[in-house]
């Protein structure tokens, strides 16, 4: 601890004669108060009724590690790195020009048209999900809700030889190099208040307080986890039948449209993917809704271009050979194949709508 003031002048009025006395003290004096002067001390403690106070600059060439506040009136610069998950900042103004979307991939691999493309698979072949990440590829760059932006030079496969046929939501967790798959049917919600209706293993992203918080459902509450969500998958016989890739730098609240008519609450509803494919065509909507149609030969069983989380859908149908004048119906409705019926095999235009996730 360093001494006081009045321990300084009593050693020295036992150590000095009285003229020396009255020569150096006046030497203190001046040493103390002028303020050109540099304390060099190994150690500095301060008890817990008393403060530091600094009306100039305060340098720090090392490391500062501080377990309480930090509360400065003026400027502080940091010119090394800031650590901790910043939970607690408050008020603080970078000049730093912050520029990725929280809760969502910000770049990474891309097809033809600019458009994110992470999943590595041949339809109905693959047993598991592969990444186009590293390597031949461009590395994986995404931030969670809490703004932490981590990149990635790779992602571990996933095998599918004990998953069940259906829908999943595919998505990183912080730190993590493995994806984790949702259960069957699984929703990503985003809004201010806690969904009501909830089923396992949804997420929720909640808009209620900028900086944001994401959840996830499990045990029957909401478990606050740092995720992002990479995309979808549709898994038929253990295998992928078809893999979307969220749009990047998207996360259904941090976006701005030109068309105010799409937006409510913050939650505008856009076309994420159109696609074709060997079974027909698809255009899929940011709220999980999607269109799709193509051809089919009735008395048959066709499989749709990408699957419905359920059999609540719709499919019509018209018949655009022979001539036929006949009615055709709708039977054997699954969430990835349909049938049309006809009393001939008459071929048709069908065109089905629901919702895919």
């Amino acid at each position: 601890m360093l001494p006081s003031i009045k321990d300084l002048a009593m050693y020295v009025n036992k150590k000095l004669t009285e003229l020396d006395w009255n020569n150096n003290f006046q030497k203190i004096v001046n040493w103390l108060t002028s303020g050109n002067t540099d304390i060099k001390v190994k150690s500095v403690e301060i008890s817990q009724d008393g403060g530091l106070i600094n009306n100039g600059s305060l340098t720090q060439s090392g490391d500062l590690s501080v377990a309480g506040n930090i509360s400065t009136n003026g400027n502080l610069t940091v010119d090394g790195i800031i650590s901790g998950d910043g939970s607690g900042l408050t008020g603080v103004i970078s000049s730093a020009q912050v520029s990725y979307t929280p809760f969502t991939v910000n770049s990474g691999n891309t097809d033809v048209n600019g458009k994110g493309d992470l999943f590595d698979y041949t339809a109905d072949v693959s047993t598991s999900i592969q990444f186009k990440v590293g390597g031949s590829y461009k590395s994986i760059t995404f931030t969670n809700a809490k703004g932490k932006t981590t990149t990635l030079e790779a992602i571990n496969s996933y095998d599918l030889s004990q998953t069940d046929n259906g829908t999943y939501l595919v998505y990183l967790t912080e730190n993590a190099t493995a994806v984790t798959l949702s259960d069957n049917g699984a929703k990503i919600y985003r809004q201010p208040t806690a969904p009501t209706s909830p089923s396992a293993t949804d997420i929720w992203l909640d808009t209620s307080t900028e900086g944001l918080k994401s959840y996830i459902r499990q045990s029957g509450t909401w478990v606050e986890a740092n995720i992002v969500p990479l995309g979808f998958v549709v898994v038929n016989n253990q295998k992928v039948q078809s893999a979307t890739t969220y749009v990047y730098n998207w996360n259904g609240y941090n976006v701005v449209l030109d068309c105010p008519s799409l937006q409510t609450n913050n939650k505008p509803v856009v076309v994420v993917k159109m696609a074709t494919n060997t079974n027909g065509w698809y255009m899929l909507f940011s709220n999980g809704y999607c269109m799709q149609g193509g051809q089919a030969t009735c008395n048959s069983t066709k499989t749709f271009p990408i699957a419905f989380k359920d059999t609540n859908y719709y499919v019509v149908g018209t018949i655009y050979n022979n001539g036929a004048n006949e009615a055709v119906a709708v039977y054997n409705k699954t969430t990835t194949s349909f049938s049309f019926g006809s009393e001939n095999n008459v071929q048709v235009y069908w065109f089905a709508y629901g919702y895919a996730y």
